[in-house]
């Protein structure tokens, strides 16, 4: 006779480790304020250039950046309506944006090729890569643009070099500016040397405008092409670092006790 075996199922366990209540939102707090001040500095970080930005390709406004003219240093901003790319003379090419082809100013270009120079001997020159601007023979100032995305403390620095005038003295003066919402933060006038200017955790708000421009000066306009740049660079708030500070000393706290 056979007999019958009765199977007894063993009861299975199931092993859950918990971290107690108040050490989870510890944890969960610190992550939280890590990755937030991680996102701000990211933020934060950002840079803007108009050297390594300029483009003829992504339209106007191109981002951040505006390419235009003024018929005065706080009127109003007319973006330009054409860019292409095209021969200056002999080896010479440009990336412009003007209002209708490379030879009417005022305009913004980026040199391509070639070296301008004064044509017979200049006062600076411009190189390959520098972007420049040359305003119009009806005293119409050529400008650039920036428009700021994020409100916060910002280091702003401008540069004008002093281009292609003559060395002479006779060609090449320009009026050099840059304004904070038609507000002027610095202006050489009739100046044939270089010119910079540099301020740091200044405030600005979304929308606010940067222009940096180039005017002529108490001469004709020929040999105004006048290289320059702007860059805006975002600066961390003091908040945020110190929550950055405490979150990775909080961290390396807690894996130094997890492998003791």
């Amino acid at each position: 006779m056979l007999s019958t075996v009765k199977f007894k199922p063993k009861p299975v366990y199931l092993l859950a480790t918990f971290w107690p209540a108040e050490g989870y939102l510890r944890h969960m707090l610190l992550r939280s304020s890590l990755t937030l001040a991680l996102a701000t500095l990211f933020v934060s970080s950002a840079f803007a250039d108009l050297t390594s930005e300029f483009s003829v390709s992504n339209g106007n406004p191109n981002g951040a950046w505006s390419y235009g003219t003024k018929t005065s240093p706080t009127g109003v901003f007319t973006a330009f309506t054409t860019s292409g790319a095209g021969q200056v003379s002999g080896p010479i090419t440009v990336d412009f944006w003007g209002n209708s082809s490379i030879f009417n100013v005022p305009s913004a270009f980026k040199l391509t090729a070639g070296t301008l120079n004064g044509w017979a001997g200049g006062n600076g020159g411009i190189n390959v890569g520098d972007v420049s601007l040359h305003p119009g023979a009806g005293n119409e100032i050529a400008v650039v643009r920036y428009t700021v995305a994020a409100t916060g403390l910002y280091d702003i620095s401008a540069l004008w070099g002093a281009g292609d005038g003559l060395s002479n003295g006779t060609r090449g003066a320009v009026s050099t500016e840059l304004l904070l919402n038609n507000a002027s933060l610095f202006s050489v006038a009739n100046t044939l040397t270089g010119q910079s200017y540099n301020s740091s955790s200044v405030s600005l708000s979304a929308g606010d405008v940067l222009d940096i421009q180039v005017g002529k000066g108490n001469d004709a306009h020929f040999y105004d092409s006048t290289p320059v740049n702007l860059s805006v660079q975002a600066v961390p708030e003091p908040a945020s670092m110190a929550v950055l500070g405490l979150g990775i000393l909080g961290l390396a706290r807690r894996r130094k006790a997890a492998r003791s």
